[in-house]
């Protein structure tokens, strides 16, 4: 595979996180975007622009699921090389 194109591929090993966030269903969204963000990069998406570092260092929002009022559980996950080897 050419060389530039391995650099886009996604991490392999990743880790799920889960959190239990407290929004109001117009905001989970947001703020669900914005703790990954902050748990991986620590940067806001609008300053995102190496292709290599959204692929392998930014994680994903897998599922945000209602549990009682103004409460999610939001599944994260996340590449492993974000905690730098540091799994606490």
């Amino acid at each position: 595979m050419n060389d530039s194109l391995e650099r886009l591929k996604p991490a392999r090993d990743e880790f799920q996180v889960t959190y239990r966030m407290r929004a109001t269903r117009s905001e989970i969204t947001s703020r669900a975007e914005a703790l990954l963000l902050e748990q991986t990069v620590e940067l806001p998406r609008a300053l995102l622009r190496d292709e290599v570092i959204i692929n392998r260092c930014v994680g994903t929002v897998e599922s945000v699921e209602p549990l009682c009022d103004e409460q999610f559980r939001v599944v994260f996950k996340q590449p492993v090389s974000t905690i730098a080897g540091d799994p606490a």
